[in-house]
């Protein structure tokens, strides 16, 4: 059995789990709390990622849909390169490949931290 506090990825839902608890209210449902909670998270979470790497918003939003749907992400195709910003496909320091592995890292890191506690998908952010 797992120690949640053994496991990274437990950890990282620990949190989540824990700030809404500390939300609730006498009059809370439960449920449908959660479900807005945790869906505004994962969009505040996504848009931090797509901030900090400056992704493609549109094409990032489809590429993690994707991924909730097919229960992985997927690490090469088409749909990747238009979630990157533009960058010199001629790249001897190879900034495409370190931006893009970069940027896979953060997203698997997301989806892991998401996968299990919701319902799937992203909302349009």
């Amino acid at each position: 059995m797992k120690s949640v506090d053994a496991s990274i990825e437990l950890r990282s839902k620990k949190d989540l789990i824990e700030n809404f608890i500390n939300s609730l209210t006498p009059d809370s449902n439960v449920d449908s709390d959660w479900k807005k909670y945790i869906n505004a998270q994962k969009i505040a979470e996504l848009n931090k990622i797509i901030e900090e790497e400056n992704l493609n918003k549109e094409e990032t939003y489809k590429y993690v849909n994707n991924a909730f749907k097919n229960g992985y992400v997927q690490e090469n195709g088409t749909q990747l390169d238009k979630v990157l910003p533009p960058l010199p496909v001629i790249d001897p320091q190879k900034r495409r490949q370190k931006k893009k592995d970069n940027v896979i890292q953060k997203i698997i890191a997301f989806f892991n931290r998401f996968r299990d506690i919701s319902n799937g998908g992203i909302l349009n952010g």
